[in-house]
């Protein structure tokens, strides 16, 4: 377990989460503010690659990584802190699988995170999304993140947010 909050445990990455993955990368519908590109989905033997490469993460980053999110004892999404210098310093992101949309999980784990993040000596988070992506960008607001600026990344035109821990 990497930290809790009222509702949720966050926790490392397992193999047993890969249809849970599989299922939030073809999912249409969570992968619309992903890419403004077509969409395609992953085959299983990429989602394991995933899993595989994340897992080698927390290796090489204690403490940071990419997290599966249970909510009621069921993996509800995935939240991701990395130190990544196109953004320029310590990043956050996030996926929730689509039955669990609307329920306040991202915002309540994302504040978590914050917290978590400042036990590491983080002192400043930024995140990106899609400049159509409302929900994300709400999500980034109810947290207290500020648009920072536009910029693009990841082969994309996005908003970039961010806050001072």
């Amino acid at each position: 377990m990497i930290y809790t909050t009222e509702r949720l445990v966050i926790r490392p990455i397992e193999e047993s989460d890969a249809k849970y993955l599989y299922e939030m990368n073809n999912d249409p519908e969570v992968m619309r503010y992903i890419s403004t590109g077509p969409f395609k989905g992953t085959d299983m033997t990429k989602v394991l690659e995933t899993i595989q490469k994340r897992q080698a993460y927390y290796k090489e980053h204690p403490g940071f990584g990419l997290w599966m999110i249970d909510y009621n004892d069921q993996p509800a999404g995935w939240l991701i802190l990395r130190l990544n210098e196109e953004v320029g310093g310590y990043e956050i992101g996030y996926r929730l699988r689509k039955a669990f949309h609307k329920l306040g999980i991202m915002t309540e784990a994302c504040l978590g995170l914050l917290d978590y993040a400042r036990s590491l000596n983080v002192d400043e988070i930024y995140a990106v999304a899609l400049r159509d992506n409302k929900a994300s960008i709400g999500v980034m607001k109810k947290i207290g993140m500020t648009f920072d600026r536009q910029d693009n990344l990841y082969n994309e035109d996005v908003d970039v947010y961010r806050m001072k821990l």
